[in-house]
């Protein structure tokens, strides 16, 4: 029977000499890695943001969110008063 992959050291001894003879390789994949991770973490929160815009924006207008909406209002007019004093 043939003990798994990971438990053989010389596995790893062949994937270890295998990044050593390929660097640039190596750095090229870090290098698009991490600005994609930037990209990501820099594009998607201003995404978020527009779209609940919008989605708020929206929820004003239809009618069946009529009645959400003035609880909403009135609930912010109770907090400022409750603030205020």
């Amino acid at each position: 029977m043939v003990e798994p992959l990971a438990r053989d050291g010389n596995w790893f001894a062949r994937r270890a000499r295998n990044t050593t003879r390929r660097p640039v390789l190596i750095g090229i994949v870090g290098t698009v890695a991490f600005i994609a991770t930037l990209i990501v973490l820099l594009l998607v929160p201003r995404r978020g943001d527009n779209s609940a815009r919008m989605i708020a924006a929206l929820a004003s207008q239809r009618e069946d969110t009529a009645g959400i909406v003035a609880t909403q209002g009135r609930a912010r007019s109770a907090l400022a008063a409750a603030e205020s004093s």
